[in-house]
């Protein structure tokens, strides 16, 4: 969820729109862990968490199987309630690339301050030996990863793209200037505004990947 952009692409799990609805116990559950991540209980067990939802231990695996499962689960559940998909389509309906970077910095702006908690609690799976989230901080990597190559091969069929750019190289740009980490820099640690990191964010984008030529079509 890097929340980010064309490449904050959810993962897939428990979903009401394809007629799997989400049981109020299963909501509560999402909803303790969420909360639990939020306050920095970034590694909350499966114990914690079903404690703060009010249910045995017992009766959180009857829902969610493993740690990962609920994980999945819960990502997807922000999705939905954050509406990103919806926001998505909207931004790669954009009327051209150089639109659906402005729009994805405006969609970061809004988007990071309500799912940072949860990002970062998948991301520490990487220096705290956490393989439940660690396979779905990878899945949701993958899936930036490939959000930002589709965004980049349509700069380059409208002829947007950069000279001396390719696909690889211009991905991993995006990627890396829409990411979560680069949002803590300029937001929680130098107190930018939302308005603030849209605009140069949106500025550099363009910058760094548009035909100085094109820059302002």
């Amino acid at each position: 969820m890097s929340s980010s952009s064309v490449n904050t692409a959810p993962v897939a799990a428990d979903n009401p729109v394809n007629g799997n609805p989400t049981s109020a116990a299963k909501l509560r559950i999402l909803q303790a862990a969420h909360n639990l991540m939020s306050q920095g209980a970034l590694r909350a067990s499966m114990a914690e968490i079903a404690e703060a939802a009010g249910i045995s231990r017992q009766a959180l695996y009857l829902h969610y199987g493993t740690r990962e499962v609920l994980l999945t689960a819960l990502n997807q559940h922000l999705a939905q309630t954050f509406g990103i998909t919806g926001e998505l389509q909207r931004i790669a309906d954009s009327a051209t690339g150089i639109e659906v970077l402005r729009a994805s910095a405006s969609f970061q702006a809004r988007l990071y301050p309500k799912v940072w908690a949860v990002v970062r609690a998948l991301e520490s799976a990487q220096t705290n030996n956490d393989e439940d989230a660690e396979r779905v901080w990878q899945a949701q990597l993958r899936n930036d990863l490939e959000g930002c190559r589709t965004t980049v091969k349509r700069l380059r069929r409208e002829k947007l793209l950069r000279p001396g750019l390719d696909i690889d190289t211009a991905t991993d740009l995006l990627w890396a200037l829409t990411s979560i980490p680069l949002w803590e820099e300029l937001v929680l640690q130098r107190g930018w505004s939302a308005k603030r990191y849209e605009q140069h964010v949106a500025e550099l984008l363009i910058a760094a990947l548009i035909d100085s030529g094109k820059q302002r079509e």
